[in-house]
């Protein structure tokens, strides 16, 4: 079943500083410039019955390059609805030819955002940016797998066919004859967290290296400041002016353009995610990462290994490779519990599908189990990947 959404109303919101740091929040649905002017006077006076904050105001000026971002895609106001339908519809086809597989609903949304900044230290900027994403849910037997696609550029989400392989990934793990059910081995095998899983973690660490959250005690990284939290083999970056990238923006609400960050560094805890008012009390430059009020991840990039997985399997005589997982990372004791169906690998080859497998343990001795990264990196939504090898983690029926 496919849905295409009808265009949203225009929503303007913003926040102003006053030069001693008070502040007030504006938001209007309309983009009137009488009623949006109407909304800025409103907040002026309510930011001056604020109280002061020495360690607000503007922030210093920075060069803010809004060129050569690749999110604002100029074929957005030309794209048609028939456009819009037929990637729905292709997707929805694709899954429908794998015999056993069916599509259940296929939704498409996109949107174009403008973002302004202005200080009184003379400092003025726009940028637009485009967005795109398509959710895609199939069904095989009682098993039911989604998958979403979300870019900067219609032909991102409009040529990949994520829907054959939504569908193939359906298909395999239902078994075969090749390919038969099989139980969890009872002995301790290593196990292969495929890009796409690796993704998904390194997705809900990434809320980890807010300053904000380390200081209010509410992250596992707050009690490893500068420690070890993974495996010498795992640098993670933080790249939120990352050409093309999904979190990709010019600058963040108080106009500070982006840094490359590394949060990890060869298993080191190695940097956070600063405001101006934490980065003035720290006397370092903020990182240009609070949106929407608030600390956030930009594009997350795991360094990809020198091996290509064959290459990285080939030494492996049996594991476990997951297929994907679900269930609860605490960020603030990085106890992770998730489950998933998994693959029995020989090789590298599979050679058996298990149902489902629980990993439970937590985030720093999984990460510290990594032996290995490949060199096969994919793009997941905002995170950069690749699989990875993990030793010395049990793994449950």
């Amino acid at each position: 079943m496919t849905h295409i959404g009808s265009p949203q109303n225009i929503r303007v919101q913003g926040r102003l500083y006053l030069s001693d740091g008070r502040c007030a929040g504006f938001a209007v649905d309309s983009d009137d410039r009488q009623r949006v002017l109407g909304r800025l006077k409103e907040a002026v006076t309510r930011a001056r019955s604020a109280e002061p904050d020495p360690l607000a105001g503007p922030v210093d000026r920075y060069n803010i390059t809004t060129r050569g971002l690749g999110t604002d895609d100029v074929r957005y106001p030309n794209i048609s609805i028939e456009d819009r339908e037929e990637v729905a519809l292709i997707n929805e086809e694709a899954c429908a030819n794998v015999d056993g597989v069916i599509p259940v609903s296929c939704s498409y949304e996109d949107r174009r955002t403008v973002r302004a900044y202005a200080s009184s230290k003379g400092i003025q900027a726009e940028s637009a940016s485009t967005f795109y994403e398509i959710q895609l849910q199939a069904s095989c037997g009682e098993r039911a797998l989604s998958h979403t696609a979300s870019a900067r550029n219609f032909a991102n989400v409009g040529s990949l066919p994520f829907g054959v392989d939504l569908a193939r990934r359906l298909a395999a793990l239902q078994g075969s004859d090749e390919v038969p059910l099989v139980s969890l081995p009872s002995t301790e095998l290593p196990m292969v967290m495929d890009s796409r899983v690796m993704a998904w973690l390194i997705e809900r660490i990434g809320p980890a290296f807010s300053q904000r959250a380390v200081a209010a005690g509410k992250t596992f990284v707050a009690n490893n400041l500068g420690g070890r939290i993974a495996s010498p083999k795992v640098h993670l970056m933080d790249d939120a002016g990352l050409h093309g990238g999904l979190r990709t923006h010019a600058f963040d609400d108080r106009g500070v353009p982006p840094i490359a960050l590394p949060v990890i560094k060869e298993g080191l805890q190695a940097g956070l995610y600063y405001d101006p008012e934490a980065a003035r009390a720290a006397n370092i430059r903020p990182t240009g990462h609070l949106i929407d009020g608030d600390l956030r991840p930009g594009n997350l990039i795991l360094l990809a290994g020198n091996r290509s997985r064959t290459q990285m399997l080939s030494e492996v005589p049996s594991s476990i490779c997951f297929d994907h997982i679900d269930g609860n990372l605490n960020l603030r004791t990085g106890k992770l519990d998730v489950s998933g169906p998994a693959f029995l690998l020989e090789k590298g080859r599979r050679v058996g599908v298990i149902e489902s497998v629980r990993l439970k343990t937590d985030i720093i001795t999984l990460l510290s189990g990594v032996q290995e990264v490949a060199s096969d990196q994919e793009r997941f939504e905002a995170v950069d990947c690749a699989t990875a090898l993990i030793i010395g983690v049990p793994l449950h029926s």
